[in-house]
């Protein structure tokens, strides 16, 4: 009865959070990815087209495979149940909420079947449940909780099989069922079910009576899960085209275990991890698990105390606790995306870690039956102390979260309320290269691409590609400019904006650029003054050079003979200054006397204005100078 309302808690805590926080996504772009490879799924592909989708069009965290295919690197497990969710329910965070339900079942069971106390395995569900890691993390389109449950059932199987082993009754319908749950776990996160693995090997020898029979009962378990690692290898070869070649080694990039340059992705930046990162990787995200448990920082010594009584209860479950403990820092110890997942352990917790929760929550079953048991006098004290140390860890994660959610949230409704459909909007490329789905999770596209609003990368000239694929659509371009307090008052924007775009065509382009009001501009050491704040600033562009003239009240003209010049202008004479190169400020502080630094202009080369199309972009650190108005002969 405890264990289903405590099942029934997650499951709504799991939507509570999920709605409050995470309505448009989190900042954790895998999110995205694991939405779009459910949406394929329900749709009945397993992967995407790559001539449909190609540079534009192409998702964070995917890898070009055969001839026309792009495959993503998720496992499918999570997927699937979403998609399933969603076919039945018509939402797929019932999946998220069902999984993190299932996931208390699995923890109590497995305590239980550790300690054969209910109280013990009520007490660290309990726990389980009220950790802000759980909350944050079952309310998110990631696997994490779901392997955790699944190492959970799966451990809980085994001790209920070795138990009956001991007794001389039939075992290997457990042992075949562990292995069931190992095989799912490698399906769904391939090194927690590595890891998983190395435990099983050593609970087996903690409880068997010799080295034999627990080599044949960890034998047991590893065949048995050998069907679901063929159905692994089987999908790897429906979307790799190759059973040993998994999605994740497609994306290009460095992913591999050990150390020397390692890179996310095919476009990301190489970085160079060495054991002093691994080292400082490992001792940032341990310090900062234990502020994502129940009680936060004061659950430490609360589980240390349950670790003195566990060696009294029980030495092997001990042993166990320690295994764990161990085993899965030192994996990740060698994998370099425990580097990457520093920045986010203030939002979600160092997510990585997630399965150190099932010997912790042991522990501190452990400790508090004790409490109740022997040293009730203490027990209010220490559950008072842990929901004191509770109120002041909550705080920050729900705010840090909160301002997360309002920016994501700003971002959505700026494209909802501007954008008029259909229509295409051109997002940034980012610091990991020209991707959708990342850094901005929630402008996505269904996989067949037919939404009124799709996004796609800026490409730059390419971009034009897309006005002569859809010609029924509207565009825009959507910009971030400065970061508030410090932005240039000259500039136009400040945060995120977006501006509708138009193609100017003709042999002759005309560009007449209005300087800004700006009283005094710095150009090579030089200062040069206008009449008054009024006056506006002549720059004769050529080819070659970009030079003042002086002052003037009349704008100016740029007339190309091409063949045909295209380009993207602002429509309605906006400023298209963050597309040509011309008229730009840096943003930070002006030199002293009040004067401004004109940013480095490079004009373009003869090849870049000939041909087809004519995109420049300037350095996002600068703001535009000039309002420009872009018209065709």
């Amino acid at each position: 009865m405890i264990v289903g309302l405590l099942a029934t808690a997650a499951f709504c805590v799991s939507l509570s959070v999920g709605h409050l926080f995470f309505q448009n996504l989190s900042l954790n772009n895998d999110e995205a990815v694991y939405v779009l490879e459910a949406q394929m799924f329900g749709q009945g592909d397993v992967t995407l087209s790559d001539s449909a989708h190609g540079d534009a069009f192409r998702p964070w965290m995917s890898g070009r495979v055969g001839e026309d295919r792009l495959v993503l690197v998720q496992q499918p497990t999570l997927p699937a149940l979403m998609a399933l969710s969603e076919a039945l329910f018509g939402t797929m965070r019932l999946a998220l909420a069902a999984i993190a339900a299932a996931a208390v079942v699995a923890v109590y069971a497995l305590a239980n079947a550790l300690l054969r106390d209910l109280r013990i395995a009520v007490v660290a569900a309990a726990c389980f449940v009220l950790s802000p890691l759980v909350m944050v993390q079952s309310a998110m389109f990631v696997s994490y909780v779901l392997a955790v449950s699944l190492a959970a059932a799966s451990l809980a199987v085994l001790t209920r099989g070795l138990d009956r082993q001991t007794e001389g009754q039939p075992f290997r319908p457990w042992f075949i069922g562990a292995g069931l749950f190992e095989g799912a776990l490698l399906c769904t996160r391939p090194l927690e079910g590595i890891i998983l693995g190395g435990v099983i090997f050593a609970w087996t020898l903690l409880r068997s009576a010799n080295v034999r029979i627990a080599i044949r009962s960890m034998m047991w378990v590893y065949v048995a899960s050998t069907p679901l690692l063929v159905v692994a290898l089987v999908y790897n070869s429906f979307t790799t085209g190759d059973p040993f070649t998994f999605a994740l080694w497609t994306i290009g990039g460095n992913d591999s275990f050990g150390f020397g340059p390692r890179a996310i992705a095919e476009h990301s930046q190489f970085v160079n991890v060495g054991v002093s990162e691994a080292w400082l990787a490992l001792r940032v995200n341990l310090r900062a698990f234990p502020h994502w448990i129940v009680g936060g920082i004061v659950s430490v010594p609360v589980a240390l105390w349950g670790a003195s009584r566990l060696w009294t209860l029980s030495r092997s479950v001990f042993w166990l606790v320690v295994v764990q403990l161990c085993l899965t820092p030192f994996a990740y110890f060698f994998y370099y995306g425990n580097y990457l997942i520093i920045g986010g352990r203030n939002f979600y917790g160092p997510h990585y870690y997630l399965s150190l929760l099932l010997p912790t929550m042991v522990l501190l079953g452990v400790a508090l039956v004790d409490l109740a048991s022997r040293r009730r006098v203490l027990l209010p004290g220490v559950i008072a102390a842990m929901a004191v140390g509770m109120a002041i860890e909550i705080p920050d994660k729900v705010n840090v979260n909160l301002a997360a959610r309002d920016a994501i949230a700003a971002e959505v409704e700026l494209v909802e309320s501007t954008v008029q459909e259909p229509a295409v909007v051109l997002i940034p490329v980012g610091k990991d290269g020209p991707y959708i789905l990342h850094p901005w999770g929630a402008f996505a596209n269904p996989p067949s691409l037919d939404a009124d609003v799709l996004y796609a990368v800026d490409l730059g000239p390419r971009s034009l590609e897309l006005v002569e694929r859809f010609p029924n659509r509207r565009f825009y371009r959507f910009e971030i400019s400065g970061d508030g307090a410090s932005q240039d008052p000259s500039s136009p924007h400040s945060g995120p904006f977006i501006e509708p775009l138009t193609v100017v065509s003709g042999s002759v382009l005309n560009i007449e650029a209005s300087a800004k009001n700006i009283d005094r501009v710095l150009i090579d050491n030089e200062l040069f003054r206008c009449g008054d704040s009024a006056a506006t600033v002549k720059i004769d562009l050529t080819l070659a050079t970009t030079t003042l003239t002086g002052c003037t009240e009349l704008p100016i003209a740029l007339n190309r003979s091409a063949a045909e010049v295209r380009i993207f202008a602002g429509a309605d004479d906006t400023s298209v200054a963050a597309y040509l190169p011309i008229g730009r400020l840096p943003q930070t502080g002006a030199p002293s006397g009040g004067t401004q630094r004109l940013a480095t202009l490079t004009p373009p080369a003869l090849s870049e204005v000939e041909g087809d199309a004519f995109i420049h972009a300037i350095a996002p650190d600068a703001v535009p100078w000039f309002d420009l108005k872009v018209t065709a002969n």
